[in-house]
C-alpha cells in the first residue's frame, strides 16, 4: 500500500508524465497539438516562458530598487544628510490662573533634525481643520524652553528658532513647539464631560523652514495626525 501523503503528489506526477509522453513522443499526439497551420502548444509554452522571464526580471528590479533605497538611506544617515522629521501630539493644559478646574486643548509639534545642517524654524501653519487656528505658546530646543510673550492674545504663528544640526555620535537635536488652539477666536476648552470632545479630527500642520548651507534652501515639513480636542 502506498501511503496517502505519497499518493497526493504521485498521481498528478504520473498523469503529467503520460501527457508529456503523448505530446512529444507519439507522432499522432504531436501532430494533433502542433500542426504548422494551427496554434502550437510548444509555441505557447515558449511564449509563457518568455513572459515568466520578464516577470522574474521585473521582480529582481524591484528588489534591487529597495536595496538601493535602503543603502542610500544608510549613506545619508552616516553622512548627516537625512531630511528633518516632524510629528504631532495633542494634550491638555490646566489653566493655572483659574480658581476652578479649567483645561485647554493644545497641540504639540516635535521637530527632529537628523541633518548636519542647522534648521531655522519659521512660520507654522495649521492646514486642517480649516476652522481651527493655532498660536505658538512656547518652544523648547533640547529641553530648554522659551515662552512667547502675550501668546494667548497675539496668536503667534512664527517660531523664530534655530535648531542645530546633528553632530557625529550625538543624539539628533529636537524642538518641541507647544501651541494654543482657537475656535471662533477663543481658546478651545477641554471638558471631559462633553461627549463631542472625543470625536476624532484629522489635524495637519506645515512648518516652513530654512536649511543653513553655503546656499540656503527653503523646505516645508508636513505632518498629520488624528486626535480629539
Amino acid at each position: 500500500m502506498v501511503p496517502d501523503h505519497v499518493m497526493r503528489w504521485l498521481g498528478p506526477v504520473v498523469l503529467l508524465g503520460i501527457a508529456v509522453t503523448v505530446v512529444f513522443n507519439l507522432p499522432i499526439g504531436f501532430k494533433t497539438l502542433c500542426e504548422p497551420e494551427k496554434n502550437c502548444l510548444v509555441a505557447w509554452i515558449s511564449a509563457l516562458s518568455g513572459w515568466a522571464a520578464l516577470a522574474g526580471a521585473m521582480i529582481t528590479v524591484g528588489v534591487m530598487r529597495e536595496q538601493l533605497s535602503e543603502q542610500r538611506r544608510q549613506t545619508d544617515y552616516m553622512s548627516g544628510d537625512m531630511a528633518p522629521e516632524m510629528y504631532l501630539n495633542g494634550y491638555t493644559r490646566a489653566n493655572e490662573t483659574a480658581d476652578d478646574d479649567e483645561f485647554f486643548s493644545e497641540l504639540e509639534v516635535t521637530v527632529v533634525n537628523r541633518n548636519r545642517r542647522a534648521l531655522i524654524l519659521r512660520k507654522l501653519t495649521l492646514v486642517e481643520p480649516s476652522h481651527i487656528e493655532l498660536g505658538v505658546r512656547s518652544f523648547a530646543i533640547n529641553g530648554h524652553e522659551a515662552q512667547k510673550f502675550f501668546s494667548e492674545a497675539l496668536k503667534h504663528d512664527y517660531v523664530h528658532a534655530t535648531l542645530p544640526g546633528k553632530e557625529d555620535g550625538q543624539s539628533a537635536p529636537t524642538c518641541v513647539i507647544r501651541c494654543h488652539l482657537y475656535e471662533n477666536g477663543t481658546l478651545i476648552e477641554f471638558d471631559p464631560r462633553d461627549p463631542d470632545i472625543y470625536q476624532d479630527r484629522l489635524v495637519r500642520v506645515q512648518l516652513h523652514c530654512i536649511q543653513k548651507d553655503a546656499v540656503e534652501k527653503e523646505i516645508t515639513l508636513d505632518a498629520s495626525s488624528v486626535m480629539y480636542f
